[in-house]
């Protein structure tokens, strides 16, 4: 006769069981030939990450797309979706097992990226909506949390208000933290900051939180992947290119060769770009505008699931414009979408990083750029263009990647 107690344990294990069987057969069938086509969930240091799943996927040439190309584009077209984004890109390289790519070209909505900008997000003003300050960014998107106690409970608070400001309570207690050194408040508050984004100082005292670095401006020292030169100081802001002189663009952060999975629900690594590739980008001609080619660097790595984001330095080259950003909203106003059309094509180049010899001037930026570019097309530039834009091409005609059906 079988006792109660071993009847539940029985039970305990069939479900083990079962849990164990279900995940071999959903997890078997992403790995074909040695190559993950499909991994899981966000990045575990990034929280504000939303699961997914990556998900490639080769789209084969379709003859009425070709047939409309100036010229033929030899590269593959790839599906790409991870949680929100879904985008194609194409790539030279995709069925060999490796995560070499060569070269990337995509087609996106570009959004500002301020890190690194010596005025990117202030210690007071974190609202950046005063000009007489000229604080870039809001707080919210350094990724600084703030949690209040409730019972024995940390309950988050909302941070974004609109879209473009913080909320007053968000404000209120980042002050009483302030003031408090980030130790943990009598009222409950304490704050978490993602020293991926700010400077990282020493202790408040040997066994309290970390402090991020403040200059005596009041500013955060705002950082990027991409640095000028190497320093194990974080609170040395001029190791960071200025995002408002430096044209740069963000990758996600698993497209870098020295991205390394942290747990087995972060997606593989997708490409081996490292901080300084060059980036080249195109802007169409329009009424009284010439067409711009512009020329930057990989300069900063961004969540699994975004893909579009460039230094202030980049939009102005793209907009020929110099005009000054003292807030926030003004910095917001440098997104693509109000441009037609909105989405900026552009190539990125593995391994072209040594090339520039950590010189990110515009002028070395654009010289080794066309000389890189160029060499993609056996050394010539316009053959170069050409084949970029019979590829870009592609990429408009393509239907876009919809959202699977509800489960």
């Amino acid at each position: 006769m079988i006792g109660p107690v071993s009847t539940i344990r029985r039970l305990q294990w069939a479900v083990v069981a079962l849990a164990v069987i279900s995940f071999a057969v959903w997890y078997g069938p992403l790995k074909r030939g040695g190559k993950v086509t499909e991994v899981t969930d966000a990045q575990a240091d990034l929280p504000s990450e939303p699961a997914g799943r990556l998900q490639l996927k080769r789209i084969p040439d379709d003859p009425a797309v070709e047939a409309q190309l100036a010229e033929p584009c030899p590269l593959t077209t790839v599906e790409y979706r991870f949680g929100s984004l879904m985008t194609h890109v194409l790539v030279e390289r995709f069925d060999d097992g490796s995560a070499s790519r060569g070269v990337v070209v995509g087609r996106r909505r570009i959004t500002v990226n301020t890190d690194g900008a010596p005025n990117s997000y202030h210690s007071r003003v974190i609202k950046a909506d005063d000009a007489t300050v000229g604080a870039l960014n809001i707080i919210c998107n350094a990724q600084a949390k703030i949690f209040k106690k409730v019972g024995e409970t940390k309950q988050p608070l909302a941070c974004r208000q609109g879209g473009a400001s913080v909320t007053d309570e968000f404000v209120a207690a980042f002050e009483e933290l302030r003031k408090k050194n980030w130790e943990d408040t009598d009222s409950g508050y304490s704050i978490q900051f993602d020293w991926n984004v700010l400077g990282r100082s020493k202790q408040s005292r040997p066994d309290g939180p970390y402090a991020p670095c403040v200059k005596d401006d009041g500013f955060f020292v705002a950082k990027t992947k991409l640095r000028l030169r190497t320093s194990q100081d974080d609170c040395d802001a001029s190791i960071y290119p200025n995002s408002t002189a430096t044209s740069a663009f963000a990758l996600p952060i698993n497209w870098f060769a020295d991205y390394q999975k942290k747990a087995e629900s972060n997606p593989e690594r997708f490409a081996n770009f490292r901080s300084g590739d060059v980036v080249v980008a195109y802007r169409p001609s329009g009424t009284n505008r010439q067409p711009v080619w512009a020329y930057g660097v990989v300069g900063d790595a961004g969540p699994f699931n975004k893909l579009g984001e460039a230094s202030i330095g980049f939009h102005r080259q793209i907009r020929q414009s110099n005009v000054e950003i003292k807030t926030y909203r003004a910095a917001l106003r440098l997104d693509t979408d109000a441009l037609r059309p909105s989405e900026i094509e552009f190539i990125v180049f593995e391994g072209s990083a040594p090339e520039l010899k950590r010189d990110y001037s515009p002028d070395n930026i654009k010289k080794i750029g066309e000389q890189r570019f160029a060499a993609w097309a056996s050394g010539a530039l316009d053959k170069a263009q050409a084949r970029f834009l019979a590829c870009a091409k592609r990429l408009e005609l393509l239907p876009r990647p919809q959202p699977p059906p509800p489960a």
